[in-house]
């Protein structure tokens, strides 16, 4: 069934290639793209305005949540194929129509007060009933079950979340900081225009996680950075996720996803409360397929935090996996 909120969405796949559009018409799409994302920002402020006293006080999506290049587009693509999932692909317009702080990637972001962490701090009543509401009427217009949001960036708004929905499950996916860092450097602009942003933000949170700043000062690839940034992301998690004992939260290896496809998301589809569907975990299982091995840059220095991190993770500085027990 096609989604009924998806004109909602102003990101869309990737331009395939040989689709047979022009070069012309794909750019004016592209082109297009922030007109439709300002749009989406206007009608999700209106829906967050909505009343909604039927909105149950237990009712609350589930988060991907992930160091940004670690399987969780392909694992939330899995799962928005799934019947009675919506997923949201880093709705960044949804959260900028409740809070303009949370836009860390649009132009002049010093202007709005944006930050990567935040917390319960920066969610009054007020905006944690918004926030509500504008998750709950995308659920209810896409008709499925169950709301899957992914945006990278949430490793450190955690705090937020819990705070806006008490009752959130969460989906936890880690991969290798050495793979994770290596695809980052690829990205254009990952650390360099909007991204140098981010580079001075995650520097603060890196120095208040133990990082020394002369230590810093001697970071110069974007592979290093990268790995700076899969450290604090992972320390995020570590601290501010639910207990594990709450059962709202599940982990998987990107690693071990990729070697037993079927039974880790049939794994992940339990936790989630969706029904048993062979069908779904055979064809989702399938699309997964392990990436071609192949040598990389390598850092010059690995610090102490990031190692102790790796190692509960069974990630070794030899981009090595090692076996650990199953997250909860």
């Amino acid at each position: 069934m096609t989604n009924p909120g998806a004109f909602l969405d102003p990101r869309r796949p990737r331009e395939p290639e040989h689709s047979g559009r022009s070069a012309s018409a794909w750019t004016l799409v592209s082109w297009l793209r922030p007109v439709r994302s300002r749009l989406a920002t206007g009608v999700h402020r209106v829906l967050a305005a909505l009343p909604a006293p039927w909105v149950a006080s237990d009712w609350a999506p589930t988060f991907l949540i992930g160091c940004g290049r670690s399987g969780t587009t392909i694992l939330g693509e899995l799962f928005g194929s799934h019947p009675d999932v919506v997923y949201l692909n880093e709705p960044r317009y949804l959260w900028r129509a409740v809070d303009p702080r949370t836009d860390v990637w649009s132009p002049n972001p010093h202007r709005r007060g944006a930050r990567l962490r935040m917390d319960e701090n920066d969610a009054d009543p007020i905006r944690c009933a918004r926030y509500r509401r504008v998750f709950w009427y995308r659920a209810r217009l896409s008709g499925r079950r169950r709301l899957l949001e992914k945006t990278p960036v949430n490793v450190f708004r955690l705090r937020l979340i819990r705070h806006v929905f008490p009752k959130a499950h969460y989906l936890v996916i880690h991969r290798h900081p050495l793979d994770v860092a290596r695809s980052m450097a690829r990205q254009p602009g990952w650390f360099s225009s909007h991204g140098a942003f981010r580079w001075c933000q995650l520097r603060e949170l890196a120095l208040a996680d133990g990082f020394e700043a002369d230590w810093l000062d001697g970071v110069q690839t974007d592979l290093e950075r990268g790995i700076v940034e899969w450290t604090l992301a992972i320390g995020a998690i570590e601290r501010d996720r639910p207990d594990g004992e709450s059962g709202r939260v599940v982990t998987v290896r990107y690693e071990d996803l990729l070697r037993d496809s079927r039974g880790h998301l049939e794994r992940l589809a339990r936790h989630m409360g969706l029904e048993p569907n062979p069908r779904w975990s055979s064809q989702a299982s399938a699309r997964l397929l392990a990436p071609k091995p192949g040598a990389g840059p390598w850092p010059s220095r690995w610090h102490p935090r990031t190692l102790e991190r790796m190692h509960r993770l069974g990630y070794a500085p030899d981009g090595s996996t090692q076996d650990v027990s199953e997250g909860a």
